[in-house]
This record gives structure tokens, sequence and C-alpha cells, in this order.
């Protein structure tokens, strides 16, 4: 689920990016720009980036060799576990992005008219779009719980810290 999960999800933001983000770039002044989107563009990078790591897991589960998955997702995330501290700006700017987005299609016919495209390209409003990395940040321990419900601590030793070692970071980005 969490393979699965992770490709939709980046799909969105990608679409959010290249549909939303950079286009109104040019529209939107810099600060009304950072409220709404915020750092989705270096999220997008971290995504892209596991979803990269995350391809040997995949093939393995096309393959069957499900007994190593653990294993493999384990070492996709490991090293890019600090990068996901960059979810703390985005749900702390996220906050204000719906009200800063409504004020910026209020003022600019532009913006309104970018905005207005997302639900007939994707079928889904840019504010929604906008909450999925909220969303996304509270699906984690759920998935993250259940990886080390599957691991044992003593003979899974270093997946079960790898685990563990996500879960807090994250359980620490939520908190902040």
């Amino acid at each position: 689920e969490l393979l699965n999960t992770e490709a939709n999800y980046l799909q969105d933001l990608r679409f959010t990016v290249k549909e939303f983000a950079r286009p109104l770039e040019g529209v939107m002044d810099r600060e009304t720009h950072f409220d709404v989107f915020s750092n989705i563009i270096q999220l997008e990078m971290l995504h892209a980036q596991l979803e990269t790591d995350l391809q040997v897991a995949r093939n393995a589960v096309r393959e069957g060799a499900t007994a190593m998955l653990a294993t493999l997702v384990a070492k996709a995330f490991t090293p890019l576990v600090p990068a996901f501290m960059m979810y703390a700006t985005y749900c702390g700017k996220f906050t204000d992005a719906p009200a800063r987005l409504a004020e910026s299609v209020k003022s600019s016919a532009k913006v309104a008219e970018l905005v207005a495209r997302g639900p007939r390209l994707f079928n889904t409003a840019l504010e929604a779009l906008l909450f999925r990395p909220v969303q996304r940040m509270c699906a984690y321990p759920l998935f993250l719980r259940e990886a080390l419900k599957h691991c044992d601590p003593e003979g899974d030793a270093a997946n079960y810290a790898a685990f563990q070692a996500f879960f807090d970071a994250i359980s620490t980005t939520i908190k902040a």
C-alpha cells in the first residue's frame, strides 16, 4: 500500500507544481506565492528521489521477492529522513494558504483563470491538492506503525531501527 500511495502522491505533487505552482510564480507576488505553495517544489523533488529509490522495492514486488521488501523500503527512506523536516515548513504555512489563495483569486483575473483550470485538468480543486502534503504527513505514522509491527526488533534490527528512526522524525515534524 505504501508503494502505491507514494506513487499516487508524487503524481499529485507533480501536477500541482506543473499546473499551478510554476505558472503562478509569474502571476502572484513572491510573498503570496510562498504563502500558498510554500516549499511544495522541494517536496516534489524529495518525493521524486524517493520514487527513484523505491523502484528497487517495486521491482521486487513484481518479481514476487517480497521477503526483502521491508529492507528495500527502509533502504529507500533512511537517507531521506532528514529531508522530511521540510514538511514542518509546508504544514506551518498551510494554515494560511486557503485564505491567501482566495484573496489572490479575488484580486487577479489571471490567478482566477489558472486556478479554475484545476478541476478541468485533474478533476480536483487546487485547495484539495494543497492539502495533500498535510494528509501525507498524517498517513506516514500509520504506515510506519504497521511496518514496525512486521519487523522483529532483534531478528530484523536494522530495518526496525530504520523504520523507528523515520517514525520518530515524522512524529517530530508533525509536532513542530
